[in-house]
């Protein structure tokens, strides 16, 4: 992880925790939203 937090937008994944690195993901389309209950 170290080597991409030069990147300004991965700065903020510094987090340890696994639970995080879900906060760089693909953009959410209309399939995701249906099927994880998003609406």
């Amino acid at each position: 992880m170290r080597t991409f937090n030069l990147h300004p937008r991965m700065r903020a994944l510094q987090v340890k925790d696994e639970e995080f690195t879900a906060e760089i993901q693909a953009p959410v389309t209309i399939d995701d939203i249906a099927n994880k209950n998003l609406l």
